[in-house]
């Protein structure tokens, strides 16, 4: 199966206007996808449609615009500002929201990253050209900032996903010259959930009808930065309380706690998640069992300036687990990495290694982990003058015992980058899978994308395939 899709994207700039700049763009694409964005310092709009190629679909299309206050009311001499942003139109939304969605941590990171600390707000972008599974919403935020001490934002998401506006607010505290904040942050709304039908003597959970249901989350944070720390040394902590509505009235909550400390040679983050509630209900729907999570890591950074080209080598590491109370076989997820980096290149190995561990009864001693894959990735990114080429092999061992035993999983990629003005760029990738000696479900995917610019005339190509 071959697919061939190509777009192009012009953008014209009226910087030489003494009005507001201007910006305009043009898109289209081969799936019949076409769209415009119209930009200036106070006012943003969006929009896109998609012609089925099946008569009996319909047309898909999408809008979004913003308007905003900050670039029409300048800051007061004393650095007071009150910004005001409306949002309407198919918007994306993210930062807090989805953390009231699934407030659970992630099993699964890169050994080079550590957590980042957690969105205090709801977040609305507008749709992309090729995105229309959002509905129509509607976002407001207001800004009140005191640089020198206190910084608050408020903000609503008005979406068919909540019974009600969904509300998030935010009050920063700075303290010791901004070296030391603490920041209290909140999001809040009411869901509907639909009913658990399913009901028997050996059912986990209790039979309950559809209905309404109140969500929200709290978060108190810290951030310490000592602007004299030749280091670089920086510590934040934060802590969260999730309440979720019970279908039965309750009101049970749900903890989760997270400190992360960096400098220029170290950084390390522990993570930590509590539920003691069984088939807790979030604002998505999804259902959470009685778990603890817990999760943590460190990076190490070295710097080797002995040899003709200084080089850096950075290891990462980083270990997530759960424990569950009604099925205690906790998952472990290690994550094990090595990069090696100068100003030419950029090579880094990792591994990523699941298991689970059985838990027996208490009469019996405990048994050996249970292998459920290991993942082993190298990757080397040149960067040259002119070009920046790179290259990846990542192979996937599944879990023994299964029907997928004898399985490898392979994918190959190669990537190249111009440096210049007028970029072009190249991907490719080749994946395939081994079994018994035979390759099977193999599948190539290749993207060269262009970028011409002018001097009021920005042009964007792709050209993209997929052959199974």
């Amino acid at each position: 199966m071959m697919v061939f899709s190509l777009f192009a994207r012009a953008t014209i700039f009226a910087s030489e206007l003494k009005a507001p700049p201007f910006r305009a763009e043009i898109y289209a694409d081969s799936d019949k996808t076409a769209g415009t964005r119209v930009q200036t310092l106070f006012f943003d709009f969006r929009a896109a449609t998609r012609i089925s190629s099946n008569e009996s679909d319909e047309s898909k299309t999408n809008f979004g615009t913003i308007f905003s206050t900050k670039a029409l009311i300048p800051k007061t001499k004393s650095g007071f500002s009150f910004p005001l942003t409306a949002k309407a139109g198919n918007l994306s939304t993210g930062g807090a929201f989805s953390r009231l969605n699934n407030p659970t941590l992630s099993a699964g990171s890169s050994p080079f990253t550590t957590n980042s600390p957690p969105p205090p707000l709801l977040t609305a972008s507008l749709p992309s050209y090729t995105g229309f599974s959002k509905p129509e919403s509607y976002f407001f935020q207001a800004e009140l900032s005191f640089p020198a001490f206190i910084q608050a934002t408020a903000n609503s998401l008005i979406t068919p996903e909540a019974e009600t506006p969904v509300v998030s607010a935010e009050v920063r505290s700075f303290l010791a010259k901004k070296q030391f904040s603490i920041n209290l942050s909140a999001i809040a709304g009411q869901f509907s959930y639909e009913a658990n039908s399913f009901n028997s003597w050996f059912s986990e959970q209790a039979y309950y009808n559809g209905g309404k249901h109140f969500c929200a989350l709290t978060t108190l944070s810290t951030s310490l930065a000592p602007s004299k720390s030749k280091k670089k040394t920086s510590f934040t902590t934060s802590f969260t309380a999730g309440f979720y509505e019970s279908p039965f009235g309750t009101m049970p909550v749900n903890l989760r706690g997270e400190i992360n400390f960096k400098n220029q040679k170290f950084e390390t983050f522990v993570s930590a998640f509590y539920n003691p509630q069984e088939g807790l209900i979030t604002s998505s729907q999804k259902s959470i069992p009685s778990i603890i999570q817990a999760k943590t890591g460190f990076i190490v950074k070295k710097m080797i300036t002995y040899t003709a080209t200084p080089q850096l080598i950075k290891t990462g590491f980083n270990v997530f687990s759960e424990y569950d109370f009604i099925h205690p076989e906790p998952p472990v997820t290690a994550n094990l990495g090595f990069q090696f980096s100068d100003n030419l290149k950029t090579l880094s190995f990792s591994a990523s290694l699941k298991m689970t561990i059985p838990m027996p009864p208490p009469s019996y001693l405990p048994d050996n982990p249970d292998f459920d894959s290991l993942s082993l990735q190298l990757k080397n990114q040149w960067n040259f003058k002119y070009i920046s080429p790179g290259a990846g092999i990542n192979i996937t061992f599944p879990k023994k015992g299964t029907n997928d035993e004898s399985v490898q999983k392979f994918k190959i990629s190669a990537s190249l980058t111009g440096n210049t003005k007028s970029k072009i760029s190249a991907n490719a990738a080749f994946s395939f899978n081994l079994k018994n000696g035979e390759i099977e479900n193999k599948k190539l995917t290749a993207i060269i994308t262009g970028r011409l610019t002018l001097k009021n005339l920005t042009i964007l190509g792709k050209l993209s395939t997929t052959i199974e």
